[in-house]
């Protein structure tokens, strides 16, 4: 079965978000919302207000045992949930951030599991024609030859990035239907386990936590100062392009603007006619980042101290919006999220 993405749901499905924090709970307090504390310390809930019309208020109930990746929960519709999370993420000030799932992320994901189906949306957001996109949702058996069918399309090759996947995951606590999507929302579709559920956010947060804490680990940089000298320590990642990017010059521009969904601010120059250098501020933490962009890649220099989801933020929304077949490695050439199979 095939649909096209785009006809609303108006059910009322349990869906988990997973946000990323370099802030405080408190701080998040206003801009139309009341946090509301509870028995727990580590546990709140949050009151907000439809934007579409609806003037009873509904709650969202965040989980911040661990500080830096908050999980929070909802039992209201779709469209005003997914809403609020924006107004919570998106502002510059806020400090955080979607916990970033690309293509290769999700197949990493779905592992063990019984996929059902599998969303693609992709927006050329750095070419000059019009047209270059692609949204559609698909429910069949043999997943895997499915995806890797359309990713063998020599037109639309480059264009398959998942936005979602369905799949069933089964336990001896029984079984629950899930969709996951690329920026860290899950939604329980069905099933007679709710701990399944529970269990399936606790390993996709123990997957995203572990990749950001190997990005900072040992893809950023740091200098040495003495009296006499400064030494250079660390290392960077790198985005790899499938095909070469054509103007260096445009994409640079749009990456940099300082707008949805890559959040960067930057000013660059040419080092040659191939090589660009950025100096941008990540605008999700306010922190000076690198890059450095060539036809065929990209390299991504954090410094100390820098939040490694700018990483996994930049790889996602390139894979969907430039190239879904885009690799994420490091300086040393392994993968730091190994890639889709090879169609």
């Amino acid at each position: 079965m095939v649909t096209v993405e785009g006809e609303e749901d108006r059910s009322v499905k349990p869906k988990t978000y997973l946000i990323e924090s370099n802030t405080a709970i408190k701080n998040i307090a206003g801009n139309g919302y009341e946090l509301i504390p509870t028995e727990d310390n580590t546990l709140w809930n949050l009151r907000a207000y439809s934007s579409y019309g609806n003037p009873t208020p509904f709650y969202l109930y965040i989980d911040t045992l661990d500080k830096r990746y908050w999980v929070v929960h909802s039992a209201f519709y779709a469209r005003e949930s997914d809403s609020v999370i924006d107004g919570l993420v998106s502002y510059n000030q806020s400090n955080l951030d979607y916990a970033w799932l690309s293509s290769d992320a999700l197949q990493q994901l779905s592992i063990g599991m019984v996929p059902t189906g599998f969303g693609i949306s992709y927006s050329d957001l750095f070419s000059q024609e019009d047209g270059n996109s692609i949204s559609a949702r698909f429910w069949a058996s043999g997943i895997p030859d499915v995806l890797n069918g359309l990713r063998n399309i020599p037109n639309i090759k480059n264009q398959i990035s998942l936005n979602s996947i369905a799949l069933r995951y089964i336990s001896t606590a029984g079984y629950v239907n899930e969709d996951i999507f690329r920026w860290g929302k899950v939604t329980a579709k069905g099933g007679d386990s709710v701990d399944n559920h529970f269990g399936l956010i606790a390993s996709i947060k123990d997957y995203y936590s572990g990749l950001i804490q190997e990005i900072e680990d040992k893809y950023t940089t740091r200098y040495e100062y003495s009296e006499n000298y400064c030494n250079l320590h660390g290392s960077y990642s790198v985005i790899e392009f499938s095909n070469p990017a054509p103007n260096l010059a445009r994409f640079a521009n749009i990456l940099t603007a300082g707008s949805e969904p890559f959040r960067i601010w930057g000013i660059w120059r040419n080092i040659s006619f191939d090589h660009i250098k950025v100096k941008a501020l990540d605008q999700h933490t306010n922190t000076p980042i690198e890059l450095e962009i060539m036809p065929d890649q990209m390299r991504v220099i954090l410094g100390k101290g820098a939040c490694g989801n700018i990483v996994t933020r930049l790889f996602t929304n390139i894979q969907a919006s430039f190239d879904a077949n885009c690799k994420l490695k490091g300086l040393d050439d392994a993968y730091i999220i190994r890639p889709h199979p090879a169609s």
